[in-house]
């Protein structure tokens, strides 16, 4: 478990974005969690756990490589791992269609949409989505302190982490289904192969909001030595 020092909260899932990856200690730290899971394996949590939340990942990398795939293994949850056709061009917007089509026809009712190399969760699944029942919300965006991209339009909105990131997305599947329909019409100019932009802005049409508070998500980028510790 992992507690944010501002916040006083406990996320469920960890995200090692952007700059996180040159701050050094936040890329370390993130690292370490996750070897942490891999070394215990599979069923670090118990083999299979309940889980009412479908878990589910888009990777060009081989299967069950991933630091979110094994983290899904470690708390012993299933995981839906989508892949781009055969010689595609890997670009982080394809998630967009991906999740899309995935929402449209899945089953579960309730996703959690989610990065799958810089991930991992730090609670079973099934918390994050206690907690979002206990918020009320149909759905809820990861968030960070960074603007970007830059031509992004979205304003700040009021909290810690005032800025939508799309790295985790949990909520209801019809209404994901939307939001990466909506996500698939835009495209940002400054950072043409990011989903950043697409996913920032679907949520402000739909009305999904960041968890600024971190609640559930915890982004790294931007933060400082002992914003976030282990609990």
């Amino acid at each position: 478990m992992i507690r944010n020092t501002i916040t006083g909260s406990h996320p469920a899932h960890l995200h090692a974005n952007g700059n996180a990856r040159v701050l050094g200690w936040a890329d370390d730290w993130f690292h370490g969690l996750a070897a942490l899971q891999n070394h215990a394996g599979c069923g670090g949590k118990g083999t299979e756990t309940p889980c009412e939340l479908q878990i589910v990942t888009c990777s060009s990398y081989p299967p069950h490589t991933t630091a979110m795939e094994r983290s899904a293994a470690y708390w012993g949850v299933g995981i839906v791992r989508l892949s781009p056709a055969p010689r595609t061009p890997w670009v982080n917007w394809l998630r967009h269609r991906m999740f899309a089509d995935y929402c449209q026809h899945a089953k579960a009712e309730w996703v959690l949409c989610t990065d799958a190399s810089d991930a991992i969760f730090t609670r079973h699944p099934q918390e994050a989505l206690d907690t979002l029942h206990a918020m009320r919300q149909s759905a809820l965006i990861a968030a960070e302190r960074n603007p970007w991209p830059t031509d992004c339009r979205v304003p700040a909105y009021t909290g810690t982490y005032p800025f939508g990131n799309g790295g985790g997305i949990i909520g209801r599947r019809e209404l994901l289904a939307e939001l990466f329909e909506e996500a698939c019409q835009h495209r940002s100019a400054a950072c043409p192969r990011s989903d950043q932009y697409g996913t920032r802005m679907a949520a402000e049409r739909l009305g999904v909001l960041p968890d600024t508070e971190t609640t559930i998500f915890q982004t790294l980028a931007y933060t400082t030595p002992g914003e976030v510790e282990l609990a």
